[in-house]
C-alpha cells in the first residue's frame, strides 16, 4: 500500500517554494493547477528514468503547504470546492487512496485505502490502525458465549501480515456475512491486530483477532 504513496512532512514542504516544485527533475512540467476562493492545489510531472512519479503540493487560503508527498505511476486526482478538498491517489490493481482537506479549519482527514475484496466488497479503511488491548478483551469475554467463537477458524496457516490491508484481507477470510466498513486497531505489545467488520449505519459487527503470525485466535459477534 505505501509503495504507491510517499507522503512527505507539511514542515518540510513547506520550506520548498511552489515555484521551485519543478527542480525535482530538468524535465518537469506543471500538468495541473486549480484555485478555488479558499486554496489550491499544484501538480507536477517529475518523471525520471521512465519511471512515472508526480510531485503534489495543497496549499491553504494563505498560501502555505498544508500536505504534499510523490504519487507514482498515475498523477493524482483532485477534487475541490470551497470548503472541501479530495485527492485520490492510484494504488494499482483498481485500488487506490484518497485524503479529504479542510483549508477553512486547516483539519485533514487520515489516509484512506480503498479496495475490493475477493468477494467483490468494496471498502475503504484508515491506512493509521487504531489500538487495542487483546488481554482486556480476554478478560470481557471469558465467561461470555453468544457470539464467541474460539475454536472453528479459517486462517489456521502463518501468514505475514505487513500492514492494515493485509490484516484486513486476511481476517476476511473468516466473515461470511456482507459488510461494506471495516477498522483496524493493532495491539503492539501482544502483536495482535483487530479487524472490525460492519455496515455504514447499523450498529453491530464482527470482529476478527489475529495473532502476529496470521493466525485466528477468536471471533467476536455482536448485534
Amino acid at each position: 500500500m505505501r509503495k504507491s504513496l510517499i507522503i512527505l512532512s507539511a514542515l518540510a514542504a513547506a520550506l520548498i517554494p511552489a515555484s521551485s516544485a519543478s527542480c525535482s527533475g530538468d524535465k518537469a512540467e506543471k500538468s495541473a493547477v486549480d484555485f478555488t476562493s479558499t486554496a489550491h492545489t499544484e501538480v507536477y510531472d517529475v518523471t525520471r528514468y521512465n519511471r512515472p512519479q508526480y510531485q503534489w503540493f495543497i496549499f491553504d487560503k494563505d498560501k502555505t503547504v498544508i500536505d504534499s508527498g510523490i504519487s507514482e505511476d498515475t498523477a493524482p486526482e483532485i477534487s475541490e470546492t470551497d470548503t472541501k478538498i479530495s485527492v485520490y491517489f492510484s494504488a494499482g490493481d483498481g485500488e487506490y487512496m484518497y485524503r479529504e482537506y479542510y483549508p477553512q479549519s486547516g483539519g485533514m482527514t487520515d489516509l484512506y485505502q480503498c479496495i475490493t475484496d475477493e468477494k467483490g466488497n468494496r471498502i475503504c479503511f484508515s491506512d493509521k490502525a487504531g489500538t487495542f488491548n487483546f488481554a482486556e478483551v480476554l478478560h470481557k469475554y471469558w465467561d461470555t458465549e453468544e457470539g464467541v467463537n474460539r475454536d472453528f477458524f479459517t486462517n489456521l496457516d502463518e501468514y505475514v501480515i505487513e500492514d492494515e490491508v493485509s490484516a484486513f484481507k486476511r481476517a476476511a477470510n473468516e466473515i461470511n456475512t456482507s459488510y461494506n466498513s471495516a477498522d483496524i486497531a493493532f495491539d503492539e505489545g501482544n502483536n495482535m491486530w483487530a479487524v472490525t467488520f460492519g455496515t455504514i449505519g447499523e450498529t453491530g459487527g464482527q470482529t476478527v483477532y489475529l495473532d502476529g503470525k496470521g493466525k485466528t485466535r477468536l471471533i467476536i459477534s455482536e448485534e
